[in-house]
């Protein structure tokens, strides 16, 4: 079962993918909570009181690190696909990991960014004075943006803030939080699975592990 919510502040943008049994709220960022449900966190509640809390901690701390080292791998590369950035680190550089431990079972994975500029080198912008516009292909769509230009020396695209000539502002592509807001029930389905196909039967397949090497009946530690 997973719960998507919003919780941010204006000028500020950012999605974390979380995991866990206390609730990550961070201003300016949104969190898709996973959780397991509730048939799953009965069974695992009556198998992890065999183990002490010590135990409990590292069986729990792996499993959910492990859930949330999927959600990051498919997350970054679906980033690149959605927005269309051929620049795939600039992509990965607006995520990060916050791992569990113990004492703390919950992880996240927290998509942070300003939104991208319109270059040639992240989504192939040329530009002629020819031209209506500065051609790019950010969201992997061919388009124009109308009365944009490019200044030899500078990597962005600009236009013109009025009908002066000055100032000049660029031209702004993807912001990859909120490419993760408009894909939300993709991003939503992918928790959700997590929790039901990646942290339980981890944490399941863990205490198995722990309970052979202990001996049958025996107390974890």
């Amino acid at each position: 079962m997973a719960r998507f919510s919003k919780h941010g502040e204006a000028g500020k943008g950012g999605y974390s993918l979380y995991s866990g049994r206390r609730e990550f709220v961070d201003s300016g960022f949104a969190p898709i909570i996973i959780r397991i449900d509730a048939s799953d966190a009965e069974a695992l509640g009556r198998r992890l009181a065999a183990f002490e809390l010590k135990r409990q901690d590292r069986i729990m701390t792996i499993a959910l690190n492990k859930g949330m080292d999927r959600v990051y791998t498919v997350v970054k590369h679906k980033l690149v696909e959605w927005s269309g950035i051929r620049v795939k680190r600039r992509a990965y550089e607006a995520m990060r990991k916050k791992p569990a431990h113990a004492g703390n079972w919950a992880s996240a994975v927290i998509v942070a960014d300003r939104h991208t500029r319109v270059t040639k080198a992240y989504y192939g912008a040329t530009w002629k004075r020819s031209m209506p516009g500065v051609k790019h292909s950010a969201w992997r769509r061919p388009q124009t943006a109308k009365g944009a230009f490019m200044i030899p020396g500078k990597e962005p695209a600009f236009k013109r803030a009025g009908p002066s000539r000055f100032p000049i502002l660029p031209v702004w592509g993807p912001s990859m939080p909120r490419e993760v807001e408009r894909h939300r029930d993709e991003v939503q389905a992918l928790a959700s699975s997590t929790a039901s196909a990646t942290v339980a039967p981890e944490a399941i397949r863990l205490m198995g592990v722990a309970l052979a090497k202990l001996g049958k009946g025996g107390r974890g530690k």
